[in-house]
């Protein structure tokens, strides 16, 4: 075989083509050391600039990280690309010049491709959200994980991942900004005592607010009737909390309110239902 190839090619080609091989496999190991060298620079510029000024976010820090580290994969990538390019004799120049024609006739095909990375661009620089919110938007909702040029990633609750690309996120509730509110209702039986009832959520939600002190951020709320239902009155408690943190407070408000009001006796209605049945040659009146 090796005298086959050896007839094939001579001596100074199999030299030249090894010298090529040689270079190809520097040019990638440099490349995986630059993006390597680049992503550290760039994680250790990013939490020194956090730690020097604490309008920095994680989330944000996490967000622009991601970002850069993606720049700068793609750069290298496309430089990589052109240097093999050229040490096996295809003509660089030329393909660039090619490529503004080429460039031309497939960006008619790309468009969506465009919008997705100027729109990302816009989503970073209007600090639309970061890294680590919680969003919610009409095809997903969840906690952002990545922002790329093209596409924002969202994991759910329940761990799936949702790729989205970043035109097409046209509205979303963002609950990582300023505050969040825990509401809960309350509906008891209209033979209740409406006085009592709201002084028992009163003293339910001050307990709350001083047992997450570090959580609430603003006195409770007792907004009292709300509501006249069928099968009974509704309460309504507003509470303010730190951004996420209004599960966790709506969570602890109705195990304190069920606990309470089995002590004090007070029900919780339910619907009812009343049934009606003849018996055996009973005639309707």
């Amino acid at each position: 075989m090796w005298q086959k190839i050896i007839t094939l090619f001579s001596l100074e080609e199999l030299t030249s083509l090894t010298f090529i091989l040689l270079k190809i496999i520097l040019i990638l190991v440099l490349a995986k050391l630059a993006i390597t060298v680049s992503w550290h620079i760039v994680d250790k510029t990013l939490m020194n600039k956090k730690e020097q000024n604490y309008f920095w976010e994680e989330r944000k820090v996490k967000t622009i990280a991601v970002l850069l580290k993606s720049i700068i994969r793609y750069g290298v990538y496309a430089l990589v690309i052109l240097m093999i390019l050229r040490e096996i004799g295809i003509n660089t120049s030329a393909l660039l010049a090619g490529a503004g024609v080429l460039g031309l006739a497939v960006g008619f095909g790309a468009q969506s491709l465009v919008k997705d990375v100027i729109t990302g661009f816009f989503i970073l620089f209007e600090d639309q959200y970061s890294v680590g919110d919680y969003i919610v938007t009409p095809d997903a909702a969840g906690t952002v994980e990545e922002i790329g040029l093209r596409i924002t990633k969202i994991r759910d609750a329940n761990g799936g991942l949702h790729i989205l690309p970043n035109s097409e996120i046209r509205t979303l509730t963002n609950f990582n900004r300023g505050y969040a509110n825990a509401v809960v209702d309350v509906e008891v039986a209209y033979h209740e005592d409406t006085e009592k009832t709201l002084a028992i959520l009163q003293e339910i939600a001050q307990q709350v607010a001083q047992d997450w002190a570090d959580t609430v951020t603003k006195d409770p709320e007792v907004m009292g009737v709300t509501q006249l239902g069928q099968s009974g009155i509704s309460f309504r408690i507003l509470m303010q909390t730190l951004p996420m943190q209004h599960w966790k407070v709506e969570r602890e408000l109705r195990k304190k309110i069920k606990n309470k009001f089995e002590e004090e006796g007070i029900e919780i209605p339910y619907p009812h239902q009343v049934i009606l049945q003849k018996k055996a040659g009973e005639q309707s009146g």
